[in-house]
Formats: C-alpha cells, sequence, structure tokens
C-alpha cells in the first residue's frame, strides 16, 4: 500500500499572510497532500498582535500554534497510519524554519527552504538587494495598498500580468493591514538571525529550493547555505522570489519527487 503523503505547514515571509499562498494549498490537495496555514505574529489573522523582532521568538509562538493543531488534528484522526509532518519556508519563513527545526528537531520528517537567507554566509546587499528595499520601504512608508501591492509583485514575481493577485492581495491588505512597526520587527528579525552554530544530529533531512530569477534576494544566499551545510539544492530557471506564485507545477512535482525519493 502507497504511504500516506505528507501534511506540510506552509510559511510565508516578509510582511505575508498565510492567504498569500493563493491557490498553491488546494493544487496540495489535488496531489493528495494535506496542508497546515498559519500567520506568522503580527500578520494575517494575527495582525492586531505585536511581531516579534527576533527569529526565536516568532518560531516560539508559531510552534505554540502549530502543536494546538496538530494536537487537535491527531485526535480526531481515526486512521492507523499517520501522514509525515513536513514543514516548507518561504524568505523569512524559510528563518524560521532553520530555527525551527534546529531546536526543536524531532517536531517535522523533511524541511524545505525557499529562497532564504541568514548570517554568517552573505553580506547584507545579497540578503535582500539594495534597489529592491529601497522600492519596497518607499511604498510601505506611501501606505497606498495597491501601490504596495503592485510594487511587492514586481519585486518577487517574474510574471509579465499579476493583476489578478494584486486585486487580491489589495483585498487581503485592507481586511488585516499589515502593521508598519510589524514590519520594521521582522526585518529586524531577519536582520539578525544567523545559522546556528551547532546542528543536532537527529536533524532531519532538509532541502533547499532556489529561483535563480530572484530579484529580492540573491540566489547566491541559497547557494552559500548549500555549501555550508551540504543540504540537496534544487535549482529553479524560471521564478522569481515567490516560486510557488510563479512556477507551482515546479514546486508540486519538486515535492513530489522528494518524497519518493525519501521513501
Amino acid at each position: 500500500m502507497d504511504r500516506l503523503k505528507p501534511n506540510i505547514l506552509l510559511l510565508r515571509g516578509l510582511a505575508r499572510q498565510k492567504k498569500h499562498w493563493a491557490d498553491f494549498p488546494e493544487q496540495l490537495t489535488q496531489r493528495g497532500w494535506k496542508h497546515t496555514l498559519i500567520d506568522l505574529p503580527g500578520f494575517g489573522d494575527k495582525y492586531r498582535d505585536e511581531a516579534p523582532d527576533s527569529i526565536s521568538e516568532t518560531t516560539n509562538l508559531t510552534r505554540e500554534h502549530w502543536l494546538k493543531l496538530v494536537s487537535k488534528n491527531t485526535s480526531s484522526d481515526t486512521s492507523k497510519e499517520k501522514r509525515p509532518l513536513w514543514i516548507l519556508g518561504l524568505s523569512l519563513g524559510g528563518m524560521v524554519t532553520i530555527d525551527w527545526i534546529t531546536r526543536f528537531p524531532g517536531d517535522f520528517d523533511h524541511a524545505l527552504i525557499a529562497n532564504s537567507s541568514m548570517r554568517p554566509f552573505n553580506p547584507p546587499w545579497e540578503r535582500i538587494q539594495l534597489p529592491s528595499l529601497m522600492r519596497l520601504t518607499k511604498s510601505l512608508f506611501g501606505k497606498n495598498p495597491e501601490k504596495i501591492e503592485e510594487t511587492i509583485y514586481q519585486l518577487t514575481s517574474t510574471q509579465e500580468n499579476n493583476d489578478r493577485h494584486v486585486i487580491a492581495a489589495v483585498e487581503l491588505f485592507r481586511q488585516a493591514p499589515p502593521q508598519l512597526p510589524n514590519v520594521m520587527n521582522q526585518l529586524m528579525a531577519a536582520s539578525r538571525y544567523r545559522f546556528p552554530k551547532e546542528i543536532p544530529d537527529n536533524l532531519p533531512p532538509t532541502d533547499i529550493l532556489l529561483s535563480l530569477k530572484d530579484g529580492l534576494v540573491s540566489p547566491e544566499c541559497s547557494k552559500k547555505l548549500h555549501e555550508h551545510t551540504k543540504w540537496p539544492i534544487h535549482f529553479n530557471e524560471k521564478a522569481g522570489h515567490d516560486l510557488s506564485l510563479d512556477d507551482p507545477e515546479w514546486l508540486l512535482n519538486k515535492l513530489e519527487e522528494i518524497f519518493n525519493t525519501n521513501n
């Protein structure tokens, strides 16, 4: 009998919320995967909360939420076979993922890090490319939802026409407006995050996903992470920073490939 496909926790990045995964969770469902969506503190459903200024505290609060969901789902699941638990972190979500699996390595069976960056592997101008940072900061201080979202999609996507996604994102912005102090706290947390000096022996298998056309975070960041950790790295030649938006088919196929290879 085929093994059940994983239940994968999806974590977004800077100033984004779980609904920015758009169609990707449903596409996972169509492939037989289960998914768990959680907003990082200070955004989405939690936009009224204060965002921590450290990755470790972001991890702690997110894990606390996740453990409650896992306990609830486990108690209601009557199947004999349990699904593997995976985690996929995009960008800042990748920092949270690494912090999580190195401090609590028994929580997940597999981890994936997409288009992330961290100290000490890269200089600041590679971790977030300076022209992109200037454009993003200017739009955030302008406080115009349409302009903010247009700028974000221009920086994170290689698609020529993102009108549908921009319109949807503007609506999300109005429903749960990201607070500038929370964005600044996330930026502070990301800028200070450093890859841990010690890695536990029981770390779950971990893969790196890299968009070669990322215009926000230099691809050198994922390459340096791979050089340091020797974790397998997978290159996408089409997508920008928002991998699941630009090339969901590639990402879905890659998840299936990694799952089948490890099982």
